[in-house]
């Protein structure tokens, strides 16, 4: 008869103690270091995009030892995989997933959400821009400070 003892738990480490019944009694340690998969979409957590322009989400699984068997995409809460709304595609791939949707509108601003079979899920906040309101965003200004000197501006962009 054989014997498999948890000794202990610390963080995601596992040591665990094997003993297996023969003459002499053999015994055996083990370190499990348990992973748990999970997924990111670059971008996020806030992706802008124009409006009228191509939006392609990926949705990449990391630490995953396998491929999904699929993966769900939601947009404000609801499925979005099969509908039939054109200019939205979904693929599944080895490593996750992609989302395009050609031709943005302002109804494909939102919550996009990836649901993988295998992994956590991850989110990106969608912002659709419009031209005129794009063009009336100020330009990036970036600002080099210290705790002892007052702001200054160092370059427009």
């Amino acid at each position: 008869m054989s014997f498999i003892y948890v000794l202990r738990k610390v963080k995601d480490i596992v040591t665990l103690w094997l003993q297996v019944t023969s003459h002499p009694v053999q015994r055996n340690f083990a370190r499990l270091k348990i992973t748990e998969a999970y997924s990111i979409i670059p971008g996020a957590p806030d992706l802008h995009v124009k409006q009228g322009s191509n939006l392609r989400l990926e949705c990449q699984l990391m630490a995953a030892t396998e491929k999904p068997l699929y993966v769900f995409w939601y947009r404000q809460g609801r499925m979005i995989n099969y509908d039939e709304e054109p200019g939205v595609d979904v693929k599944l791939t080895s490593s996750g997933s992609i989302l395009t949707v050609n031709k943005t509108k302002l109804t494909h601003e939102g919550n996009y959400t990836c649901v993988p079979s295998n992994a956590k899920a991850a989110f990106v906040m969608v912002h659709v821009i419009e031209g005129k309101k794009h063009e009336a965003i100020p330009s990036l200004v970036l600002v080099k400070f210290s705790l002892a000197d007052n702001c200054r501006i160092i370059e427009r962009g």
